[in-house]
């Protein structure tokens, strides 16, 4: 009888059941924690969406209002601003006369936006240019 093929045979059969029993037991192991980390910069890219919108609505407001009373930009920024800390740089850079207003188009150039969670922080960086009728 030809008995080559028994010893290969085997160790198949000893590695196959090996391998099965580690899959199974990281089937039985995994927490699926992934989500957590997920749903924090799921958040966090959300919060940066908003914090964008809330700067340019912020600017198209600011525009309109020192379109129409004549007032200067820096006042009004002073007035509107509430103490938003995803807005960035935003109110400072209008406090510092870091903008330009000329024929109903305010330009903010380099404005940035953050978010951060638990040690994790995203920065968007943008100009804003808010034309006004």
């Amino acid at each position: 009888m030809n008995r080559r093929g028994d010893v290969p045979t085997i160790l198949l059969f000893l590695i196959a059941i090996f391998f099965s029993v580690v899959a199974l037991f990281s089937f039985l192991t995994f927490s699926g924690s992934y989500g957590k980390g997920s749903e924090d910069l799921s958040e966090m890219m959300g919060e940066l969406n908003f914090a964008q919108d809330y700067v340019l609505k912020m600017a198209e407001l600011i525009a309109e209002e020192g379109g129409s009373s004549g007032r200067s930009i820096q006042e009004i920024s002073v007035e509107m601003e509430i103490g938003y800390a995803g807005a960035g740089n935003f109110f400072g850079k209008l406090r510092n006369g870091e903008f330009t207003f000329n024929n109903g188009l305010l330009e903010v150039k380099d404005v940035f936006v953050k978010s951060s969670r638990e040690g994790n922080s995203a920065i968007r960086r943008f100009d804003v240019e808010v034309e006004i009728e």
